[in-house]
């Protein structure tokens, strides 16, 4: 359990999103948001095929080549960690969240692939990588927003080609169904009919627990009721007196500078 204050400010370094109607927050690297249950479409009538795209490596670039929209698009990373590669499936218009990412994994180090290592997963440049026929060694995670999709856009693993008509199961199957949607301003509560707006926020205090993990580490210990030896239960308590201050100016001044508010004053 983590629980982060946060100071609203447009000059914030995190990004939150909280519902006016049930005061759900969360910054967006924990933040859900509501999803209806999608069964996997059914697959388009037309088989897929591959075409043409030449200099098209942005999602907004296909859609508009192909005179479709980017929520049609399926746009498909390639990510590196420890562990070695591993491909997640999107809708174009969305972005992916890798805290969520990294966690699923369990892995310590992740970032996108460079360019060399995607044309060493998938046989094509930047831009050009998708879902369909990608080897075995790169497992496939797809986001639950491509799931309602049938005769879809992706990239071809081919450089300059993309194909259209894709549909799950019959074309490609994932390793797994999986929530990595990073959520931003617009997108339902997760709690409740509401709306989530986006806002900047500067963290000026952090609460979480630990349990046991170092008390166990260090043997501290206390003696229960029956005189045996137990770990210390633990928890972090983290204000930050810097940030405090700066979240306080940055919510108080005029064009002459600094508007104290009373409780910090210094005279």
């Amino acid at each position: 359990a983590s629980h982060e204050f946060m100071v609203v400010a447009s000059t914030g370094e995190s990004a939150v999103v909280r519902c006016s109607s049930c005061g759900y927050a969360a910054n967006v690297e924990k933040a859900e948001t509501r999803r209806e249950a999608v069964e996997t479409a059914a697959p388009s009538a037309e088989p897929y095929s591959k075409v043409s795209t030449p200099g098209t490596t942005s999602v907004e670039q296909v859609a508009k080549f192909l005179g479709t929209t980017p929520d049609r698009v399926v746009k498909t990373l390639i990510y590196e960690s420890e562990k070695g590669f591993a491909a997640v499936a999107i809708r174009g218009d969305r972005e992916v969240n890798e805290v969520k990412l990294t966690n699923l994994l369990d892995v310590q180090h992740l970032a996108l692939a460079s360019e060399e290592k995607v044309r060493q997963a998938t046989n094509a440049p930047v831009g050009f990588a998708g879902p369909v026929g990608l080897p075995a060694e790169v497992p496939l995670y797809a986001d639950e927003s491509v799931r309602g999709l049938s005769g879809f856009v992706c990239g071809a693993n081919e450089g300059d080609a993309h194909f259209i008509n894709v549909s799950w199961d019959r074309d490609v199957t994932p390793k797994a169904w999986v929530d990595l949607l990073l959520v931003t301003g617009g997108d339902a509560c997760p709690r409740c009919e509401g709306t989530l707006e986006l806002f900047r926020g500067i963290e000026v205090g952090h609460i979480f627990k630990l349990g046991t993990k170092y008390s166990e580490a260090m043997a501290c210990n206390f003696t229960d009721e029956s005189g045996v030896d137990q770990p210390m239960v633990m928890g972090c308590y983290g204000l930050g007196i810097g940030r405090t201050v700066a979240a306080a100016i940055e919510q108080n001044h005029d064009a002459d500078g600094i508007i104290w508010p009373r409780p910090l004053a210094p005279f």
